[in-house]
């Protein structure tokens, strides 16, 4: 193959990933599926995707710095430790500063949310607008996210009209401090 295709196809490739792969948790997982999320009356299977994808990430981000994963049940009780819930089980998108998270914003502009991606911001995605559901991109692939979806097992695809909202985190290394 021509050296400039290859250079390009690897340009590509490479932008198109995420800086990192989230840990893949199911929020069903028998571990932690019947624990209620924050202080709240749902359970983590009922309504934890993102409980779970933010159980993820910080797994995902802290795996390279050899610290220990972090499961969305551990999550779940630091987060009612410091303040992550407001005021039963809403989650508080800036709690996760001492991970090394920097929340930017909330966006529902698919441009800025693929401009953030490409600048390898974390984020965590809502699907579907009306749906409480959210997941965590890893790639994108023909005009597509693979996600790491909570309730699936393997990385799913969504379309960019699936996307609602993002989250959008700016992330500095740091230990856990858990």
């Amino acid at each position: 193959m021509n050296l400039k295709i290859c250079l390009i196809l690897s340009i590509f490739i490479y932008s198109s990933f995420s800086v990192f792969l989230p840990a893949v948790y199911q929020q069903c997982d028998p571990r932690w599926k019947d624990f209620f999320i924050g202080f709240g009356s749902k359970t983590i299977c009922e309504n934890g995707s993102l409980l779970t994808s933010v159980a993820s990430i910080v797994s995902g981000l802290h795996l390279n710095q050899g610290n220990e994963m972090v499961n969305p049940l551990q999550m779940n009780e630091w987060l009612k430790k410091n303040g992550g819930f407001q005021p039963s089980d809403h989650f508080v998108w800036d709690s996760l500063t001492p991970f090394g998270l920097k929340f930017e914003k909330i966006s529902m502009d698919i441009n800025e949310i693929l401009d953030a991606f490409a600048e390898e911001k974390v984020m965590i995605i809502q699907v579907v607008q009306g749906k409480e559901h959210y997941v965590v991109p890893e790639a994108i692939i023909s005009g597509a996210f693979v996600m790491m979806d909570p309730q699936a097992e393997d990385g799913v695809f969504y379309k960019l009209s699936d996307i609602f909202i993002a989250a959008i985190y700016k992330w500095t290394p740091q230990s856990i401090l858990m």
